[in-house]
């Protein structure tokens, strides 16, 4: 397997807060080749906040050749929801290229999700939130209805009627009408044959983020998508309706019909059209995306009249195609990445400020990034947004510190000033390593993530970005000495968890098992000795 930089001597990644004795004695420091110095992460969860793992990995697009674990090795592994990817350094991003990929992940009872990502130069570290909608343990806003149907010479004996219910706070619902005789084909145009058709019809209420959460790509951005003129082109989409339609006739997936199908989706009451710059109305016209699965990528159907039935506001079309289709429009993007400078008098130098950075367009959230800065790297990068029509908000602890409108960002650095949180009062944490082959500490230590949470049973006990550990060291204000916090330290496919530790203003710790070490051998020296002195 091809790796790109061998470490000699490479710090295991371990988390424990504890005053410790001389952790320089007996230094020890033996490197050699590159470190990769671009990474991203994708936080992936089910929609509901629970970590998801266990997940096939597959790297694709023009740069996924030149991307690896941070080991340096094409295996991707998921640690607590957690991927972890590097760039070849010998391919880093520059001014007029950065480097873009699609991770696609799989795993058996979850819609797969593939993912466009873009490293651009001189971003600061971020965490890019990725749901995999699980079909047995649905977010709310969406429902699903499965049914099923007999056929007689493989055709449909009578007219069909499949649609989702008002269930799982899903206020919007999905309605398929299927007209006898209808024969069902695969993808290559030849007929299925069976006795039953299975549907599953999935509604995500466009009203709700935990629904558009689990939006096909992972975000409201996309890459790549076919135009009403038929040109590529990247975007930004602005739901009213989303809805996922799948069939199966023996086993096989249906992907055409001997003859059209009718679709109506029901629109959000309060969705903003673009077009016309208000709430919309009976009469207003909207675009049609479908998306191919294979390929993640969407592409322009039709117009259509929004028309009122019964109260309701709804989308009503036909296709001879099934996947899924989103009702609303969609916003051509700006050639180059936005770039925003997130700056503030009272920022202070040498300490990691997690942020949560949100970019909305019609009162939807379009995509979320966590990122983590720093006074000397500052710059959160986000691919996709079109010129104008565009709020940043930048969020710490649920406060929002800045909220933003952009206008004619493109290939322009914006700079937002952020108001001043309350803040704690300094906690430093400083890790060293010891290398059980000599006996002697590390000093060096890779940059790695640091994630932190109250523990179990306290009113914030979900895991948050604490910051970005450079060399072991990180300073905080997010922790209060005295109080008691859990701690998970991610770096590559390595992932450590230490609960239940008091922080002090000053913390220090080694890592191994030497006289006033903490974690012992059978917790974190396994990977120490692996990587240690044997390469």
């Amino acid at each position: 397997m091809k790796k790109i930089f061998t470490i000699l001597c490479l710090a295991a990644i371990g988390l424990t807060l504890s005053r410790c004795k001389d952790p320089l004695e007996n230094v020890t420091l033996n490197i050699t080749g590159d470190v990769i110095n671009y990474s991203t992460v994708l936080q992936i969860e089910d929609g509901n906040g629970s970590p998801v793992n266990d997940i096939q990995v597959s790297i694709s697009g023009a740069d996924g050749d030149h991307i690896y674990n941070m080991e340096g090795y094409k295996q991707f592994t998921v640690a607590e929801g957690t991927l972890v990817l590097g760039v070849d350094p010998s391919y880093e991003p520059t001014a007029d290229r950065p480097t873009e990929f699609v991770v696609e992940l799989r795993k058996s009872g979850y819609l797969t999700q593939k993912v466009p990502v873009t490293i651009s130069m001189q971003q600061a570290p971020a965490i890019i939130q990725v749901n995999m909608l699980d079909l047995n343990n649905l977010p709310i806003g969406v429902a699903v209805s499965m049914q099923t149907e007999a056929l007689v010479n493989n055709a449909t004996t009578r007219d069909l009627v499949f649609q989702t219910r008002r269930e799982n706070y899903a206020e919007r619902i999905t309605t398929v009408r299927i007209s006898r005789g209808t024969q069902f084909h695969e993808i290559n145009g030849n007929l299925l044959e069976g006795s039953t058709l299975n549907s599953t019809l999935i509604t995500l209420d466009a009203a709700i983020p935990e629904a558009l959460a689990v939006f096909p790509g992972g975000s409201l951005i996309a890459r790549g998508v076919r135009k009403t003129d038929g040109i590529h082109a990247d975007g930004v989409f602005n739901p009213a309706a989303v809805s996922n339609i799948d069939f199966t006739v023996g086993g096989g997936e249906v992907r055409g019909f001997s003859q059209a199908i009718n679709v109506a989706m029901e629109i959000d009451p309060a969705f903003t059209n673009l077009r016309t710059g208000g709430t919309v109305q009976a009469g207003d016209q909207l675009e049609i995306y479908s998306y191919n699965t294979g390929e993640g990528v969407w592409k322009y159907e039709q117009d259509v009249s929004v028309s009122s039935t019964d109260g309701q506001l709804v989308a009503e079309f036909e296709t001879d195609h099934l996947t899924w289709y989103m009702v609303g429009n969609f916003v051509e993007s700006c050639n180059t990445p936005s770039s925003f400078n997130l700056t503030g008098s009272w920022l202070q130098d040498n300490f990691n400020y997690p942020f949560t950075v949100r970019a909305l367009i019609g009162n939807r959230v379009i995509t979320t990034l966590e990122a983590s800065i720093m006074t000397n790297n500052n710059t959160v990068v986000i691919p996709g947004l079109p010129a104008s029509g565009i709020t940043i908000e930048v969020v710490r602890d649920g406060e929002v510190l800045a909220s933003q409108a952009i206008d004619g960002a493109c290939g322009a650095a914006t700079t937002i000033n952020l108001t001043q949180p309350i803040e704690g009062p300094t906690v430093s944490l400083q890790l060293y390593v010891r290398c059980p082959i000599d006996n002697g500490i590390i000093s060096y230590i890779p940059t790695f993530y640091v994630f932190y949470r109250e523990p179990a049973g306290s009113s914030n006990d979900g895991w948050q970005l604490l910051g970005i550990a450079s060399n072991g060291f990180l300073n905080t204000t997010k922790l209060t000495a005295g109080n008691r916090y859990d701690f998970r330290a991610i770096w590559g496919s390595k992932t450590r968890t230490v609960l239940n530790r008091v922080v002090q203003e000053t913390n220090e710790a080694v890592i191994g098992n030497g006289e006033g070490d903490i974690i012992p051998r059978d917790n974190a020296l396994d990977f120490v000795a692996e990587n240690c002195g044997n390469q």
